[in-house]
C-alpha cells in the first residue's frame, strides 16, 4: 500500500490534469478568473485528513464518520441561515448523530481517536467545499480551478 501522502498527490494531480483539460476545452470563459480561495483550501482540507485517516480506521467506519460529519455540518449551516429542515431531514440528522454517538459509547469498541478526528475534519471540509460550490456559475470549471490550486498544497505537504 502506498503512503497516504503519495496517494493524495497522485489523486489530486490526476484529477487536476483531467479537469483542467476538460474545462479549458469546453468552457467559454477562462477557468482561472475566480480569486476565491475557499474552494482550493476546502478541497485540500478534505483530501489531506482523509488520506491520513483511512490508514487508521476502517472504510466502513470512516464512511459513517465522514458522511455523518458532512450531514451535520451542512444542516447546521442551513439552520444558521434560517433554513428549516423537514421531517425527513430531521430523521436523517438523528440517524447520523445516533451513529456517531454509538461509536463513542463506552461499551463499544472505540475507534482510533486521531483517525476519527481526521475523518471528522475531512467531513467538515467536504461540506464547506460543497456549500462553496453551490454558488458556482460553472461547476466543472470551478472544480478544475480548485484542483489546480489544491495541487501545490498537496505537494508542499508531501515535501
Amino acid at each position: 500500500m502506498a503512503p497516504p501522502i503519495l496517494q493524495l498527490c497522485v489523486c489530486v494531480q490526476g484529477q487536476q490534469s483531467y479537469l483542467c483539460w476538460w474545462a479549458s476545452s469546453r468552457g467559454r470563459g477562462f477557468f482561472l478568473r475566480s480569486r476565491d480561495p475557499i474552494g482550493p483550501i476546502a478541497l485540500f482540507a478534505y483530501a489531506a485528513p482523509f488520506s491520513f485517516a483511512y490508514v487508521r480506521i476502517g472504510a466502513a467506519l470512516g464512511a459513517l464518520i465522514l458522511f455523518g460529519s458532512v450531514q451535520i455540518t451542512m444542516l447546521t449551516w442551513g439552520f444558521m441561515r434560517n433554513e428549516r429542515p423537514g421531517t425527513r431531514v430531521w430523521m436523517g440528522l438523528l440517524l447520523a448523530i445516533g451513529g456517531l454517538a454509538w461509536l463513542t459509547l463506552p461499551a463499544a469498541a472505540r475507534p482510533d481517536p486521531l483517525g476519527t478526528g481526521l475523518m471528522v475534519l475531512a467531513g467538515v471540509a467536504w461540506a464547506t467545499y460543497t456549500l462553496a460550490g453551490k454558488t458556482s456559475e460553472n461547476p466543472v470549471q470551478s472544480n478544475a480551478r480548485n484542483f489546480l490550486f489544491c495541487a501545490p498544497l498537496s505537494l508542499v505537504l508531501a515535501w
